[in-house]
């Protein structure tokens, strides 16, 4: 569904449509938890094992980033956590991310050298 609505732009009138949000933060977490092979109790859990961890801060940076949900509102549907650990959680899936492309850029232009 989309919604839509007149906006004055620069004194000209416009009709604007805005897509709905794509996904909820339920099928971000079966998303995610069917990519780790989990089920999204597991992204709930008080679990710290990393094979829960990692896949929870990755549906953390994917609910965060879409720009739909608060920080309390994730924390919440993911087991009742703080906010603060929500940011703890996107930063930290960003910065393994951010090394691995880091790992696959240096390895490329090593080959590509040798």
């Amino acid at each position: 569904m989309i919604r839509s609505y007149l906006s004055l732009w620069h004194g000209e009138l416009r009709f604007l449509e805005i897509p709905k949000a794509t996904e909820t933060m339920r099928e971000i977490a079966e998303r995610i938890a069917a990519i780790y092979d989990l089920r999204v109790q597991d992204l709930k859990s008080q679990s710290t094992l990393r094979r829960h961890a990692w896949p929870r801060q990755h549906a953390m940076a994917e609910m965060y980033d879409s720009g739909n949900f608060s920080l309390n509102q994730i924390g919440s549907y993911l087991g009742g956590r703080d906010h603060s650990t929500i940011l703890h959680g996107v930063r930290a899936h960003t910065k393994r991310t951010n090394e691995r492309v880091d790992d696959r850029i240096c390895h490329t232009v090593a080959q590509e050298a040798a």
